[in-house]
């Protein structure tokens, strides 16, 4: 993960099971900062996101960007540049901005019924953050060349008008339009939707 703040770019690597911090300059060269001068960098960044209600966590070993306890995981190495507030992928077909952040992608579903519930993550996976503990997790992943939110839920059905039934559906929303891509369901869960009003 990379998180760019002025002049400096700041890189957390996973080396040998260990997040370790690089710092570079704007040609791409490594710089020695002293450990108080890292912390005071990274407590400027910290702040910064904060301001934003923006959480960066790599607890977890994999990159999470969090967001009104909406966790975005992901494989990919995440740049952030804090002074235009870009969220960036690099994949190896190049970097992608990521415009829609992972709460915003959730409360979409939410708004438009496409599911009714984000499936809750396993206890032990819950990473907690200044704001509290995260709700759920998200993948950020890459689909068409295009970064998208991997969104496990729940979506209420009335099954008959009178029966309620409760299905597991998969969505994939654009991480850079915020709209629905795709939404994956079991056949049972498509008969169930077709024999709901």
């Amino acid at each position: 993960m990379e998180i760019e703040h002025g002049e400096l770019k700041i890189k957390y690597v996973l080396e040998n099971g260990q997040i370790v911090n690089k710092v570079e300059n704007d040609e791409g060269d490594e710089v020695e900062l002293e450990d108080d001068e890292l912390e005071e960098v990274e407590d400027e960044i910290d702040d910064e996101l904060e301001d934003e209600g923006i959480e960066i966590s790599t607890d977890s070993g994999r990159p999470m960007v969090i967001k009104n306890q909406v966790a975005a995981s992901t494989e990919f190495p995440l740049s952030i540049d804090v002074g235009t507030n870009q969220l960036i992928i690099t994949t190896q077909d190049g970097q992608k901005v990521v415009t829609v952040l992972p709460d915003q992608a959730v409360q979409y579903l939410l708004a438009t019924g496409i599911i009714n519930s984000v499936n809750l993550t396993q206890e032990s996976d819950i990473p907690t953050t200044s704001m509290g503990p995260v709700e759920s997790i998200v993948q950020l992943k890459v689909r068409n060349n295009e970064p998208v939110y991997e969104i496990e839920g729940i979506k209420m059905f009335r099954l008959f008008a009178f029966i309620p039934v409760s299905q597991p559906v998969k969505a994939i929303v654009s991480a850079q339009t915020g709209d629905l891509v795709t939404k994956q369901q079991s056949f049972l869960t498509n008969v169930i939707d077709l024999l709901s009003p």
